[in-house]
């Protein structure tokens, strides 16, 4: 009896690990995170069947999950199977987290969670260290150092937007995103924050800046005027503190014509049959996509075209609509909300929503991180299909569930 009781505890004790150190992973190959799901899976299959584990937050659960099972039903209607199939594996990671950490919570101590801020916090400085280490080596390498005065060109300069985020092998706005997650997890787990904590605040801000994904330092605004107003006085002082400190960054490396020009170029005028990458920017290319999926949305409003079909009837927009530069590079909306309603429709456009608000409703200590992270993916969503790549979905459904089932007993509480 002594043994088994022993075996469940080291059971118990290892997927906790795994879960505590699953953030970290996320800016390392994807292989290695998706070896620790299964790893973890596996073990929660064991812990499940020998009573180690028990859904015991089941409706939450099961709500958190609605997402994948919006994926899964919209089989029933489409034709694609082997594309969908493919998807429906992609996804999994919206069904794994929330049964996973939501079945394991009784476990969950209150310093478990600052740990997880803490490590996911120095990992994020620290992969924005070694990229611009990188960038740097590379410059000296090449003699372009100097550059930083802007006196090369753009396709010499390291430090900026996609040769930044290579260095880490990451799309730059999904980079960004995970900095400014790791921002709001500290600030939000840590009931008095030292001035290492506030140079770091800085540094990963600085790092979001040269990244230039227009729509996180969006996020990263909004993120910082709710906090500075959700929180208590002595917090907001410091935190207008930090704020202003970060627009003086925003506002020097503005200054620098690649950034500049990044922010203040938001020309949306083109020739939708225009096929030469130079005639395309950022806003006009979403705005000729976003347009098709509008056309392609009013043929099936209500439910959709199914996981399966969804991107093929898309294309196929594309070409009846003369854009063919979107077609020959496969775009997708650039729109997890024209993505839903292509795929799922209204209904499951309103499912997902309603899944991702409702825990608003339950939490209490937690409530100011959630609605931080709501924020920061809601607006994200606007020009990205975040929920279509791997490292998106990872990222959503990890940070949420945690940020779920940490809640009541485990977060410190500013208020306190």
């Amino acid at each position: 009896m002594k043994n088994r009781q022993s075996w469940r505890s080291n059971l118990i004790n290892v997927i906790l690990i795994i879960i505590y150190f699953l953030p970290c992973t996320i800016y390392l190959p994807f292989i290695v995170s998706n070896i620790l799901t299964i790893l973890l899976s596996t073990l929660w299959i064991i812990a499940i069947a020998s009573n180690t584990l028990s859904l015991s937050n089941f409706k939450v659960i099961g709500i958190l999950s609605i997402p994948f099972l919006i994926h899964l039903l919209s089989l029933s209607y489409s034709e694609d199977m082997g594309t969908a199939l493919y998807s429906i594996e992609k996804k999994l990671s919206l069904l794994v987290f929330p049964l996973i950490i939501g079945s394991a919570s009784p476990f969950f101590e209150k310093k478990h969670f600052r740990i997880i801020a803490k490590a996911y916090f120095i990992t994020s400085g620290f992969t924005l260290l070694f990229m611009l280490i990188c960038a740097s080596l590379r410059s000296i390498r090449e003699e372009s150092f100097y550059t930083l005065f802007s006196i090369y060109e753009y396709k010499q300069w390291h430090f900026l937007y996609t040769e930044l985020a290579s260095y880490a092998n990451f799309h730059p706005t999904y980079l960004s995103l995970l900095f400014l997650i790791a921002i709001i997890f500290r600030y939000n787990t840590i009931s008095r924050n030292t001035l290492w904590d506030y140079t770091v605040y800085i540094f990963l801000f600085l790092g979001i800046v040269l990244l230039m994904s227009r729509i996180i330092v969006l996020s990263a605004i909004l993120v910082s005027l709710y906090l500075l107003f959700a929180s208590s006085k002595k917090y907001q002082i410091k935190f207008l503190i930090l704020s202003f400190i970060a627009v003086l960054f925003f506002i020097m490396f503005a200054n620098i014509d690649e950034i500049g020009n990044r922010f203040r170029n938001l020309e949306a005028s083109f020739d939708i049959k225009a096929e030469n990458h130079r005639q395309w920017n950022g806003l006009s290319v979403r705005i000729a996509e976003w347009q098709s999926a509008i056309d392609v949305i009013s043929e099936k409003p209500l439910i959709g075209f199914g996981i399966g079909d969804a991107h093929s009837v898309l294309m196929e927009k594309y070409l009846e609509n003369g854009f063919i530069y979107g077609y020959r590079q496969g775009y997708n909306t650039h729109n997890q909300y024209l993505e839903y309603l292509i795929g799922f429709g209204f209904i499951g456009l309103s499912l997902f929503l309603g899944s991702i608000v409702y825990p608003l409703i339950r939490l209490k200590n937690n409530k100011m991180l959630y609605l931080s992270f709501l924020i920061i993916f809601c607006v994200a969503f606007l020009t990205e299909v975040i929920l279509g790549v791997n490292k998106g979905i990872v990222a959503f459904s990890l940070f949420q569930s945690l940020f779920v089932f940490f809640d009541d007993n485990f977060l410190v509480d500013k208020y306190e």
